[in-house]
């Protein structure tokens, strides 16, 4: 078992299992839209976030392009099953309508678990080997939201906790600042973080029919949309404006 995370600098999102703009197979979660359309956002671990249609016969149409299916487990949560065979099932949280993961299985049946203690993620086992990882949470110095300060393994020699392999990780505010291992403490990972806009993302994220950022080169005579599905159909011509002349929103 390991602990994979992918960082996207352009995700909004700062309540993570490992702060802001990083996630994992450990955020997945399933969630349903309140506007009672009923459906449903799935997280996916790489952070991208797909949302499912829900049909009057309630099954769900995954967005064109997109080759999965969900289904509904009751009202007790739902099953993802991807185009490679990867089934991941979603269970009710302590948060109404947000289904976290409890558990992700490969086409062999090959599964790891998950646990909750307070709503925070607590252990995740290989049903194969038998191991788990297990989690701790804090809410760091300044921060909106608390993290994982640490992960460990089960020992690696019998019952001696002496030999557990434990990472840590260190945080400024909601940003993650540090890892380290126990044969890396002279020589942690270290993350510096920037200040930056999501205005971006946040607009991307609301499907807009046409968006121009405007961040067009000097001496540009339009403005390319970020809309690549409209294919330069909607190049917009500027009016009185210089490019270049200020950071892109």
């Amino acid at each position: 078992m390991q602990v994979q995370r992918t960082y996207n600098s352009l995700d909004p999102r700062a309540n993570g299992a490992f702060g802001a703009s990083w996630s994992s197979v450990f955020d997945m979660q399933a969630v349903q839209d309140n506007d009672g359309t009923g459906n449903v956002t799935v997280s996916y671990p790489n952070g991208q976030q797909v949302r499912f249609g829900h049909n009057s016969g309630g099954t769900f149409t995954p967005p064109p392009g997109r080759f999965a299916t969900l289904t509904a487990n009751g009202t007790t949560g739902y099953t993802l099953v991807d185009k490679d065979g990867t089934s991941y099932t979603f269970t009710a949280g302590v948060t109404p309508n947000v289904f976290p993961i409890a558990s992700v299985a490969d086409h062999a049946g090959h599964a790891e678990t998950f646990t909750y203690t307070n709503g925070q993620l607590s252990t995740a086992t290989n049903k194969v080997s038998g191991r788990s990882l297990h989690f701790t949470w804090s809410t760091p110095t300044g921060a909106n939201y608390p993290h994982v300060s640490a992960v460990s393994t089960d020992p690696a020699t019998g019952t001696d906790q002496n030999t557990d392999i434990n990472a840590t990780y260190s945080y400024s505010g909601d940003q993650l600042t540090k890892q380290c291992l126990p044969s890396q403490q002279s020589a942690c990972t270290v993350y510096g973080n920037a200040t930056g806009s999501h205005n971006r993302s946040v607009v991307m994220d609301a499907n807009p029919k046409s968006f121009w950022r405007l961040d067009d080169p000097a001496g540009s005579t339009s403005a390319a949309s970020q809309i690549l599905a409209n294919e330069g159909s909607d190049t917009a011509s500027p009016v009185n404006a210089t490019f270049s002349s200020a950071p892109p929103a």
